[in-house]
């Protein structure tokens, strides 16, 4: 729901408190049963763990409330609907706007009658 980087209070901080704190739980948004925790270790190697957000938020599954440390990347994936609301806004918005802008236009005529049958 807000992506970007989250500071840390401790050394490590669970799962749970990183999500609630980029306002999670959001199901449109993310596949929640997809998510990725991504962590560099210090021979430039990376790991990554797959863990299930949906398990965790929705029934409190704690197994999967992992601790984070400074550096890991939570990632987590679109849903495909979310994905399709996005491009239909892009293609459906120009057309909205230009219904708008014409309603208005109706409606300033609208009023003007309205006005000139008032003053005669």
């Amino acid at each position: 729901a807000r992506p970007g980087k989250y500071p840390m209070r401790d050394e490590h901080m669970p799962v749970r408190a990183a999500a609630l704190a980029a306002g999670l739980p959001r199901e449109d948004i993310a596949a929640l049963r997809r998510a990725l925790i991504v962590r560099p270790l210090e021979d430039g190697v990376v790991t990554v763990r797959k863990i299930n957000l949906l398990a965790l938020l929705y029934h409190g599954n704690t197994y999967w409330n992992f601790d984070l440390r400074s550096g890991d990347i939570v990632y987590l994936p679109s849903t495909a609907l979310y994905k399709v609301s996005t491009v239909l806004t892009q293609v459906i918005a120009p057309f909205y706007q230009a219904a708008y802008v014409t309603t208005t236009a109706y409606d300033m005529n609208d009023r003007r009658n309205d006005l000139r049958r008032d003053i005669d």
